[in-house]
């Protein structure tokens, strides 16, 4: 949001606001899933590495998968969304 950026802006931080236009959170989480690896050196950033493994599909009852992604529990996945918002951007959003 406009005044965080512009709190850290004026700690003397490199910050700008990520676009959250719509579609834009399923199509960066698909962005994220289309590389080849995704490489997080699990002792400097273990809570990082944890998260991408840990994060699923929700499930129904009967384990079926539910289409989306669930939200919560994902604060390091949403930061490398909105740190490589101005490349999947590009690509089509």
């Amino acid at each position: 949001e406009n005044k965080s950026v512009g709190d850290y802006k004026s700690y003397g931080l490199l910050a700008r606001e990520a676009d959250k236009g719509p579609g834009s959170r399923e199509y960066s989480f698909k962005w994220l899933q289309s590389l080849r690896e995704i490489i997080i050196d699990n002792v400097r950033c273990p809570v990082a590495a944890q998260e991408f493994l840990d994060y699923e599909y929700e499930r129904d009852k009967e384990g079926n998968v539910i289409s989306g992604y669930p939200d919560g529990n994902d604060h390091c996945i949403d930061a490398t969304r909105y740190a490589t918002n101005r490349i999947w951007k590009k690509k089509g959003q």
